[in-house]
């Protein structure tokens, strides 16, 4: 059921996001700690809230951002919704092959380094 006006696949919890982020909370607890992470192609924001909630020092919650969609606004809300008020997780955007927006990101939020994790699950691309 589209209740939220997602086109593609951003709508949805998949079974992905699921085992990656129920792997990283069980066998994984210790690594997050400190740590600057950017999950690509977030999705609903699963997997960046668990991380967040595992000591991480700054999570970067990234996926694309249809004209035609909420697909932001929603990882934005769930992200709000599932962590805390004073959260270390920003939501931004990020097409795939966009080098200005990638070095933004790197520049802004990882003071010009690269993270110390990259997190991908259920990456999809579409050319356009």
């Amino acid at each position: 059921q589209d209740f939220i006006n997602i086109d593609g696949t951003g709508g949805t919890i998949w079974n992905a996001s699921v085992l990656l982020a129920n792997y990283c909370s069980q066998n994984l607890r210790n690594e997050f700690e400190g740590k600057n992470v950017l999950e690509i192609s977030a999705g609903l924001g699963l997997v960046s809230a668990v991380v967040s909630h595992m000591g991480a020092k700054k999570v970067v919650a990234t996926d694309i951002n249809p004209k035609t969609n909420n697909q932001l606004n929603l990882l934005r809300l769930n992200i709000e919704n599932n962590c805390s008020l004073n959260s270390k997780v920003l939501v931004k955007e990020l097409y795939w092959g966009n080098q200005k927006q990638m070095k933004d990101i790197i520049e802004q939020y990882f003071d010009n380094r690269i993270p110390d994790i990259i997190l991908a699950c259920d990456v999809l691309a579409w050319p356009e």
